[in-house]
């Protein structure tokens, strides 16, 4: 019992720096919620228990600690707490980390009212915190972005031979944080200098804009098999508007379900999220050959990524659409899970191509 009782203290005393999140399955029922989440947090297949640690922000203290299927011991959560605790030091207060996230929350809202300089100001001393955290890593990823827009704008003022309405519009649009604007503007205009230039707004847009490689897991419920495809993309820019995602399936046989969302007013945030799932019902018991995701700024391909690699590239336009599996609730939010914008328009249904 003493043993036990120290320990419980040792244990309480890391969880100030370091959360220990442990999953475990205990009902038929909730079989198929239980490998949703896990599926949806860790790359790998789980076996339950599952146990994984996390800083107090909600990041992941790094994928080599996540342990499944395996008895558990509080010797062992300490180790591995001890551990992590040298290798990325103490966490956040629950008092420094309240302040921080106050400071990070008006430090965005300045962002998107276009107040750079003070937003700078918020951000640099966040990005200045002696603990590693989310909120840090943020401001680092924001004030990367500001120096990549300062180097264009020094690019660009710095060429000869701009007509000079274009010169104004492209540093006018660089100066109020509008990367997208810039790009869109270049495309248009009719000019040798707009022409050279694109290129490196085009490789600033997919520094700032960066797709996660695809996801798709197989997931059973409810007696059926369900093909779970997730896209996830950061983004560190002023809201815009004009982005469509697009997610589809082809399969052995060559048919092709497709869906897309065009998001407005995206705005900055670490980590946005978009999913949906198709029944083996509707792929006709057919196997799925590969599956796609692409980012769209207007009609121009920013990125993309497939399930294999050395799968089938073509995916023959059909009239149909993608799918809604078990875990979506409405369809209007079946291409909106997790995105911080306004969803234009989208394509989405429940059945597959007439035929």
């Amino acid at each position: 019992m003493e043993g036990g009782a120290f320990q419980s203290k040792k244990l309480a005393k890391a969880s100030h720096d370091y959360v220990f999140v442990w999953l475990h399955q205990t009902q038929a029922d909730s079989c198929a919620s239980y490998k949703l989440v896990t599926e949806e947090f860790l790359e790998e297949e789980f076996l339950h228990p599952a146990y994984i640690f996390l800083r107090p922000d909600g990041t992941e203290i790094d994928k080599a600690n996540r342990h499944h299927h395996e008895a558990i011991t509080a010797q062992l959560i300490l180790k591995i707490l001890d551990r992590a605790q040298k290798d990325w030091g103490r966490g956040l207060s629950e008092k420094d980390y309240g302040e921080a996230r106050a400071s990070m929350d008006r430090a965005l809202s300045l962002f998107v009212e276009k107040n750079e300089e003070e937003s700078r100001k918020l951000l640099a001393g966040l990005a200045k915190l002696r603990e590693r955290c989310g909120i840090r890593e943020r401001a680092e990823a924001m004030l990367g972005e500001m120096a990549i827009r300062k180097k264009l704008l020094a690019d660009w003022t710095a060429r000869e031979g701009v007509r000079q309405g274009l010169a104004e519009s492209v540093e006018r649009t660089l100066r109020s944080g509008e990367l997208v604007t810039t790009f869109r503007t270049l495309r248009k205009a009719s000019d040798e200098a707009a022409e050279s230039f694109l290129p490196a707004v085009t490789e600033a847009l997919k520094e700032t804009i960066r797709l996660r490689p695809l996801r798709l897991d197989r997931v059973f419920a409810d007696q059926r098999s369900y093909y779970y495809l997730r896209a996830e993309w950061e983004t560190d820019l002023m809201p815009f508007s004009g982005l469509t995602l697009t997610l589809a399936y082809v399969t052995d046989e060559g048919m092709t379900l497709e869906g897309f969302g065009t998001f407005d007013r995206v705005r900055p945030y670490r980590h946005h999220r978009a999913a949906t799932s198709l029944s083996s019902r509707m792929l006709k018991l057919q196997d799925v050959a590969n599956a796609r995701i692409q980012l769209w700024i207007d009609d121009f391909l920013l990125a993309e990524s497939y399930w294999k690699a050395d799968g089938p590239k073509e995916f023959p336009r059909e009239d149909s659409n993608v799918v809604v599996g078990p875990d979506l609730l409405r369809e209007e939010e079946s291409l909106g899970v997790g995105v911080r914008a306004q969803l234009r328009r989208y394509q989405v249904g429940r059945y597959g191509p007439a035929k």
